[in-house]
């Protein structure tokens, strides 16, 4: 039982989830940009916030 509670076992969990977290998000930024090239629109338009509320009126 010791071992799951260790600091240096949690410390490395916790460093593996956020650059777990990181890289998706990583990807996310990159495929979105991607997608957006595609399409022929500005590659920034998705940090745009009406961007986001086209995205979230859709989908509610």
């Amino acid at each position: 039982m010791e071992k799951y509670f260790n600091s240096e076992v949690l410390k490395n969990t916790f460093r593996k989830i956020g650059k777990l977290i990181l890289y998706l998000l990583l990807v996310v930024i990159v495929m979105a940009f991607i997608g957006c090239a595609f399409s022929g629109t500005n590659p920034f338009a998705i940090f745009f916030p009406t961007t986001w509320a086209k995205l979230f009126n859709f989908l509610s």
